[in-house]
């Protein structure tokens, strides 16, 4: 019975041993195992602020890219608005251009037609004007010549009527003085009564030969 006792206190006492070693280290395992949760709680909130850090500078980033894309694409958007304006405003300068010189055209075709008819007009003007004057001229040449054929056998009896007053004229003052040669030879001094007569007979042939 004693042994049974001690038996039973032995085992007794051995399980409390193999439970207080069990204890001590499912005790320090577990220790162990909160030391190793912290540290890896700490490592995930470590881990977490890292990510949420790179998470906000990555979207800091994709902010900046986007701002730069949208920067970059409006000035893209504006210089091709700025070159289409540009291109606008050389086409309407070539059209405005083109427009201005098909008027300026159309306006020196108008003026040289203005030109041209005036030059028409003004010249068929002088051609009535040289008709008119050839018309007049030819009737004045006409009149003329009438008048010479109704005037010419009057200067011929005119010019007859002077050649033979002419004629006689000369041939009496050449017998006058053959005349007075003989007078003088004659009677001297008494010549000076042919003279008389002289001086009054050529006055006789001159009213004749001024007729």
């Amino acid at each position: 019975m004693d042994k049974v006792g001690l038996a039973e206190d032995a085992v007794h006492e051995l399980t409390n041993e193999l439970r207080f070693s069990v204890t001590e280290e499912v005790r320090s395992k577990i220790s162990s195992l909160e030391t190793q949760l912290v540290n890896e709680n700490e490592k995930f909130a470590s881990l977490t602020t890292k990510i949420d850090k790179y998470r906000e500078l990555q979207q800091d980033m994709e902010r900046k890219f986007d701002l730069q894309y949208q920067r970059t694409i409006a000035e893209a958007l504006d210089n091709h608005l700025t070159a289409v304006q540009r291109d606008h405003e050389h086409m309407s300068q070539l059209e405005e251009r083109r427009i201005r010189d098909d008027m300026a055209r159309e306006e020196a075709k108008r003026r040289e037609k203005a030109i041209q008819e005036q030059m028409r007009r003004k010249e068929q003007s002088r051609r009535g004007g040289m008709s008119l004057c050839i018309a007049k001229l030819k009737a004045d040449m006409a009149e003329r010549a009438k008048a010479v054929a109704i005037k010419a056998p009057l200067k011929a009896e005119k010019k007859a009527a002077e050649e033979a007053a002419a004629k006689l004229a000369s041939e009496t003052l050449n017998t006058a003085h053959n005349a007075g040669k003989d007078s003088n030879k004659a009677a001297g001094p008494s010549s000076s009564t042919f003279d008389g007569k002289k001086g009054v007979q050529p006055s006789g042939f001159c009213l004749l030969f001024c007729k």
